[in-house]
Formats: structure tokens, C-alpha cells, sequence
């Protein structure tokens, strides 16, 4: 009887966070954060937070997450999400979700990797912060070209197929709005993920 009970208040536990961190998932997905020309999309945090939290399905629950908000704002909220989902709906919801599914469920195989490392809280759940905004970047930009570079979207910005055109196009669409997102991620990730696991082992 006892067991049940700590496993039903385990599940509860988990379906609050994951419930939880989904709504925070989906507000910051629609809601980035504008700083003069930049657009920061903080959305990766929950995902990495979830992964570091909640393991591989909640990584890859919130991701989808993430995903599936990003390919709705194509549907008349986002500019240029207009133009891909114009060129093809099946390539533009393989950029935005899969991509997003994929790096929530790497960063929370990478936090299980570090867990039980001998270095400090802190490094762990930075280091997955960082690679969780590296690899959202990574993911959905290697994608992006690789299903839209003869597309008119992306050659009107960059055109030609070359390795030098290639990178050009990769560094005008991330550029630095990548580089900011990847800071930020990985400042705030680490103090609110240990924030969390402190309170999960508090009420453990």
C-alpha cells in the first residue's frame, strides 16, 4: 500500500511539472523576447529544464511542445514560417518539430550522462543548457537547408548551392541572434533547473 502511494504521488509530481513546464513551453514559444532588432526565443529553457527534471520523455514531451507551437505560428504569425509553409507543410512542420523532439531528448541523455559525474551541479546542468541551445540551432538551421535551399525563401536571401553560399545563409538567418539565445539559455538553465531539483528532493 505504501508503495502505491509513493508511486501515484510520483506520477502526480511528474504530471504537474510536466504541465507546468508545457504552459511555460508554449508561452515563451509564441511570446519571444524582442531586444531592438533581435528576437530571442527562450523556449529551449523549459525544454532543457524538463529534460534535466523529468528524464527523456519529458525532454521529448516539451520539445514536441516547442515544436508543435513553432509550426502553428507559421500559420500567419511568423513572416517568413508564412513563406516556408507556402513551399511545402510537410517540410516546414519536419523543420519545426522533429528538430525540437530531438533536442529535448538529447539534452536529458546528456544530463543522465553528467549526473553522476564528480563535477559541480552547476556545471552539469550549464553544459546541458548550452548544448540544448546549440543543438536547437544546429538541429532546425541544418534542416532548414537541407529541405528549403533551392526554395525561393531562401535563395531571394542567399542563392547559389556552394559551401560559401551555404554558410553565408547559415550565419544571416542564425547569426546573432543565435549567438545571444545561446548565452542566454545557458545562464538561465542552470539556476532554474537546480532550483527545481532541489524542490524535487525537498518534497522527495
Amino acid at each position: 500500500m505504501q508503495q502505491h502511494r509513493s508511486s501515484s504521488s510520483t506520477s502526480t509530481v511528474y504530471l504537474t511539472q510536466l504541465s507546468i513546464l508545457t504552459a511555460i513551453t508554449a508561452i515563451l514559444t509564441f511570446f519571444s523576447l524582442k531586444i531592438a532588432t533581435l528576437e530571442i526565443t527562450l523556449a529551449t529553457i523549459p525544454v532543457v529544464v524538463g529534460g534535466i527534471v523529468l528524464g527523456v520523455s519529458g525532454g521529448a514531451i516539451l520539445g514536441g511542445v516547442f515544436g508543435i507551437c513553432s509550426f502553428i505560428m507559421c500559420f500567419g504569425m511568423s513572416s517568413f514560417g508564412v513563406l516556408l509553409l507556402e513551399v511545402s507543410p510537410i517540410y516546414c512542420f519536419l523543420v519545426c518539430v522533429p528538430t525540437r523532439i530531438l533536442m529535448g531528448t538529447l539534452s536529458a541523455l546528456l544530463f543522465r550522462a553528467l549526473k553522476n559525474r564528480s563535477i559541480p551541479e552547476m556545471a552539469k546542468t550549464s553544459i546541458t543548457g548550452f548544448s540544448g541551445a546549440l543543438m536547437n540551432t544546429l538541429f532546425f538551421m541544418v534542416t532548414l537547408i537541407a529541405l528549403f535551399l533551392y526554395s525561393e525563401p531562401l535563395q531571394s536571401i542567399v542563392p547559389g548551392d556552394s559551401f560559401s553560399s551555404i554558410m553565408t545563409l547559415f550565419v544571416t538567418l542564425a547569426g546573432v541572434n543565435a549567438i545571444v539565445e545561446l548565452i542566454t539559455v545557458t545562464l538561465l538553465t542552470a539556476p532554474v533547473a537546480i532550483a527545481v531539483l532541489r524542490t524535487v528532493k525537498h518534497h522527495g
